[in-house]
């Protein structure tokens, strides 16, 4: 993550708030295409390798690239004709951002492939490195040889290109770690076999969340593109990803206490887990309070020392998610609670649901509030999924996610 929040403040002081505006477009619209490419298959092949190890690695990635490969010419064939097709109607440098854009599906989809088969060959750190490290870091050491040495001026277009050359060389790394990962231990003579239950229809459950997932950061930008001035869409993204940055407790909590939250569940400890779960909301509590003072006091020169001129206003939206980020923290964290008692549906339905009502409100806000309008939509998108959640838990489940909902009464589910 924060290889990535470099490469984006190298961005928004290259290309300034409306040019970034247009990158973050164009790079929504392929995030968004990277749904149908992948259809989940990296979290698959994941789950399927540690099962089978080395020996059915082999043929579960060819079944894998050769999907992957189909669906990514499927998808870009049929964007590039759109693309074609409404040429006259798109902005010129968005057009070709585009265009840079479907080159990389392809690439990130394959090394993202390369990446889930060596997680699922307990080659994690490499496994993860592709994604959230070597991508990044090439990136920008390429924003850094083309504005220094090369002193080209940066465009949406160029930006875009650069990523196709990250995705593509470590799409190769991946490759060679997978190769050294695939060349021992194979018994001579033994033949790779996909599994039977290696189906497209195991992906779609693990399509679907992430593609709620994927929408639910992309469609403020989206939006914001079709009602808003390039201008808001490059401060709202700016806003966001700072926002993703000082919310990294959150992030910890998923990544720590998930595992714990699920060894107690598995064992009836139901009264450790309620004592773990109001914890986890004091401390989301006291680190969202102290981030928003932190903001509150040096964010504006912090803001303007890190992207420059033409972002003042990112300061006042980063201190309205701060802000709606402790009233949120109060609710816990029941996304992480519900997940690790397999609730994932309930997860599901109550998230398509917030996906729904924060695209509504940032339609009906962005054309006349702008960048401001798409955060009072985030914000309502984010608050109403964590507070059904925590409402789910407590009534259904008899747990509360935080001091807060305990004054909820519980019930005993139906059935």
């Amino acid at each position: 993550m924060c290889a990535s929040f470099v490469v984006g403040i190298q961005l928004a002081r290259g290309l300034g708030p409306a040019s970034y505006g247009i990158y973050g477009t164009a790079m929504a619209v392929v995030a968004v295409l990277m749904i149908p490419t992948e259809l989940g298959l990296p979290q698959l092949v994941t789950r399927e390798v540690a099962g089978t190890g080395r020996l059915g690695a082999r043929a579960i990635l060819s079944w894998a690239l050769k999907r992957i490969v189909i669906s990514s010419l499927l998808i870009v064939a049929v964007a590039g004709s759109a693309v074609m097709l409404l040429s006259e109607k798109i902005d010129p440098a968005l057009r070709f951002a585009l265009v840079a854009g479907f080159f990389w599906i392809p690439f990130v989809a394959i090394g993202n492939v390369f990446g889930a088969t060596l997680r699922g060959l307990h080659w994690v750190v490499r496994g993860q490195l592709g994604e959230i490290l070597v991508r990044p870091a090439l990136m920008s050491a390429s924003l850094l040889f083309v504005s220094m040495l090369l002193a080209w001026q940066l465009t949406p277009q160029v930006a875009m290109g650069l990523n196709v050359v990250s995705a593509i060389s470590a799409a190769v790394l991946g490759y060679i770690w997978l190769k050294a990962a695939l060349r021992a231990d194979v018994p001579m003579g033994s033949r790779a076999t996909i599994p039977p239950t290696l189906t497209f229809r195991q992906s779609m459950p693990i399509a679907l969340t992430e593609g709620m997932r994927v929408l639910a950061g992309q469609i403020g930008v989206l939006i914001l593109a079709f009602t808003a001035p390039d201008k808001a869409v490059g401060e709202y993204r700016v806003a966001i990803q700072v926002y993703a940055v000082l919310s990294m407790p959150s992030t910890l909590v998923n990544i720590g206490l998930a595992p714990m939250i699920s060894a107690l569940h598995s064992q009836g400890e139901k009264e450790k887990t309620q004592r773990l779960n109001d914890w986890i909301s004091v401390f989301l509590v006291a680190s969202s309070l102290a981030v928003f003072l932190a903001i509150l006091l040096l964010g504006e020169r912090f803001i303007h020392l890190s992207f420059g001129d033409g972002y003042e206003i990112v300061y006042e939206l980063l201190s309205i998610l701060l802000l709606g980020e402790i009233i949120i923290s109060l609710f816990g964290h029941p996304i992480v609670y519900l997940n690790m008692v397999r609730e994932q549906r309930a997860v599901m339905r109550r998230s398509a649901l917030a996906l729904g009502i924060n695209a509504a409100i940032i339609a009906c806000f962005a054309p006349v509030y702008g960048a401001l309008g798409a955060i009072y939509g985030t914000l309502a998108g984010m608050l109403l999924w964590r507070v059904s959640c925590a409402w789910y838990a407590r009534r259904a489940l008899g747990v509360s996610t935080s001091l807060v909902m305990r004054i909820v009464p519980p019930k005993c589910r139906a059935g």
